[in-house]
C-alpha cells in the first residue's frame, strides 16, 4: 500500500472547514499538513509569490490576476466563503455621499487597489450606478498580492496610511498594514476584471 500524498494547505477557520481542519471528517486519500494563517489574506499573498502550499484558499481577483502574470497553479470550483459586496463600503456623515455617483472627485481608501472587495465594489458602481471610475481618487494602505516591477501607479491611486490621515470620505473593505515598496505597479487591467466579474455573473462574490 502506498503512503498518502502529504498536502500543505492554508484555508481559513470557518464553521464549515474545522471539521476538516480538525481531522473530524477526513480527506480521502490524502495526510494534510494545515497550516494557519490569521487573516487568511496572509497566505494569498504567499501562495502568489513563494507558491508556499500545495492548496491555498484564494480570493478571485488575486488568483485572475497571477494567473494573468504565469503562476502555474490553477483554481478548483470550491468555495470557501462567499458574500456579496454591496454593504462593504462605508462613508463619512460629512463627506456628502448619497449615491455612487457622489465618489467622483472624492477619495476612497481601500487596503490595495486590486483587493477583490474593492474591485467587486467598483464592479458594481460602475455597472449599477454609472460611477466613472477614473474620476475617484484610490487611496491605497497596503501592498498588493501580487507585485510586478516597474514603474509607480497611474496618478489615480494615491498611497497612505488612511487610518492615521483622516484625509479620505470613504472606504471599501478592511485594514492592513502600512504601504511598503509603493513603487510597484500591479496588472495595469484590473479594472477590466472587475467589470467584467460583475456583468458576467460567472461565479458568486468572494
Amino acid at each position: 500500500m502506498t503512503d498518502k500524498p502529504r498536502l500543505k494547505i492554508a484555508i481559513g477557520t470557518y464553521g464549515h472547514t474545522q471539521g476538516i481542519k480538525t481531522g473530524k471528517v477526513p480527506i480521502k486519500g490524502v495526510d494534510p499538513d494545515f497550516v494557519e494563517v490569521v487573516p487568511i489574506i496572509g497566505a494569498f499573498r504567499r501562495m502568489v509569490r513563494d507558491l508556499e502550499f500545495d492548496v491555498c484558499e484564494m480570493a478571485p481577483t488575486t488568483y485572475m490576476i497571477a494567473r494573468a502574470l504565469g503562476a502555474p497553479f490553477i483554481a478548483l470550483p470550491v468555495f470557501i466563503m462567499r458574500r456579496f459586496h454591496h454593504g462593504g463600503f462605508v462613508v463619512r456623515p460629512d463627506a456628502g455621499i448619497k449615491t455612487p455617483k457622489d465618489l467622483e472627485g472624492k477619495k476612497v481608501g481601500v487596503r490595495a487597489y486590486s483587493v477583490t472587495t474593492g474591485v467587486w465594489t467598483r464592479g458594481i458602481f460602475v455597472n449599477e450606478y454609472g460611477l466613472d471610475s477614473a474620476k475617484v481618487t484610490w487611496v491605497v494602505d497596503g501592498e498588493e498580492h501580487v507585485l510586478v516591477e516597474g514603474d509607480a501607479l497611474d496618478g489615480r491611486v494615491v498611497g497612505t496610511d488612511f487610518r492615521t490621515t483622516g484625509r479620505f470620505q470613504c472606504q471599501s473593505g478592511g485594514n492592513a498594514g502600512p504601504l511598503q515598496n509603493f513603487r510597484r505597479r500591479t496588472y495595469p487591467d484590473v479594472d477590466l476584471l472587475s467589470h467584467a466579474a460583475a456583468r458576467g455573473g460567472a461565479f458568486a462574490p468572494y
